[in-house]
């Protein structure tokens, strides 16, 4: 489904909203602290090229969401959770989110969720899960293992190779709105013959991110709004 490109930004009714390239802002709801980000892996500063990108909040719990232009880098505006202790999958009972979004119909870019296990970003022994539920003209740039199907969802498994200890996994058909399965999806890849090493026994989640990886605009501003969002966990 697409929104109506010609949307303001930020939202009239945002109580919050910043063009700044590291703007965050905090939100708390649902017993879980959230950091909302324009510019996740700060590209622009690295890499040179500007992220020119309003993120814009409403009330906690509530919409948020970012006018993105951009030219050829992938920011990540995203809603982080970070937890301050890592958690044992094999503590948990369930592990699910629920997203609802609306999305531009033109540029690259895709819908995301980025899990990080056994570690924090840039750390060696670090496992990065991202889950693609909607796909605009993106690539994973991974080695492709087919199809596996996990509860009603059928992804493509894909895993980066040489060093990189990333997987991705990618809704077989786009989605706006869904409940994504993640501890299943751990679950299932502990046990796959392509990801069970990169998994390892025992891995421990410590931080679920959700946004967009923006990477071209084509020189107009699009606008990613996130209607809903919510993450959900119990322990055994």
């Amino acid at each position: 489904m697409a929104a109506n490109e010609a949307n303001t930004c930020p939202q009239s009714n945002a109580t919050w909203s910043s063009s700044v390239t590291f703007a965050q802002h905090p939100v708390k709801y649902g017993g879980w602290t959230y950091t909302i980000r324009n510019n996740q892996w700060g590209y622009g500063g690295i890499y040179g090229k500007d992220a020119v990108s309003t993120i814009w909040a409403t009330s906690p719990g509530g919409a948020w969401g970012v006018c993105a232009l951009e030219d050829g880098s992938w920011p990540y505006p995203d809603q982080q959770l970070v937890f301050s202790k890592a958690i044992p999958i094999n503590s948990l009972a369930t592990l699910t989110s629920t997203y609802a979004e609306t999305l531009p119909s033109s540029g690259k870019w895709e819908s995301a969720y980025d899990i990080w296990l056994n570690g924090k970003a840039l750390i060696p022994q670090t496992v990065e899960l991202m889950i693609w539920t909607y796909n605009h003209g993106e690539s994973t740039g991974n080695k492709s293992y087919g199809y596996i199907t996990v509860g009603a969802q059928k992804y493509e498994l894909t895993v980066a190779t040489g060093k990189t200890r990333r997987i991705s996994m990618v809704f077989a058909t786009n989605k706006n709105t869904a409940t994504v399965q993640v501890l299943d999806l751990i679950k299932a890849l502990e046990l796959n013959a392509h990801t069970k090493a990169l998994i390892t026994s025992m891995p421990k989640l410590y931080e679920i991110d959700w946004g967009w990886e923006v990477h071209d605009t084509a020189k107009v501003t699009l606008p990613f709004t996130t209607n809903k969002y919510s993450v959900t966990i119990t322990k055994k």
